[in-house]
């Protein structure tokens, strides 16, 4: 987990990072139901990181994928979000605990994290059909 003392290490961008958990409408037969966290990076609705995660909750899931956003993104060299939109308190919580105080934290609709996980459902739904 990314360490406060650390925060300054990482480059500072002019974008907005908007990040969210979705439960997936599947289960894993031993697991049971599952979520995927999604941290994107506007405009352009760059995946930065995700992580899948046990049960509908999914919040370690998204604390994990924020850290590896930050460090090891999927994208690009390693930075900061200039802000931060969340849809729940909670989310918000968590990440303002990872950030520095200079990063904005807001809660409010997160549209874009619907958009992410529909593309990423459609696409796992068609390639289960052709395998």
């Amino acid at each position: 987990m990314l360490k406060r003392q650390r925060k300054g290490a990482a480059q500072a961008s002019q974008r907005e990072w908007i990040g969210g958990v979705v439960a997936l409408p599947l289960e894993i037969e031993r697991d049971g139901p599952m979520s995927i966290s999604l941290w994107i990076e506007l405009p352009g609705h760059v995946v930065l990181a995700h992580h899948l995660a046990e049960g509908r909750d999914g919040s370690q899931g998204a604390q994990t994928s924020l850290d590896e956003a930050m460090q090891r993104p999927l994208v690009g060299a390693p930075r900061l979000p200039a802000r931060v939109r969340v849809a729940t308190e909670a989310l918000a919580t968590m990440a303002r605990t990872l950030l520095p105080a200079s990063v904005p934290v807001a809660v409010a609709a997160t549209p874009e994290i619907d958009a992410v996980a529909g593309d990423l459902l459609g696409h796992l739904g068609r390639a289960g059909r052709t395998a």
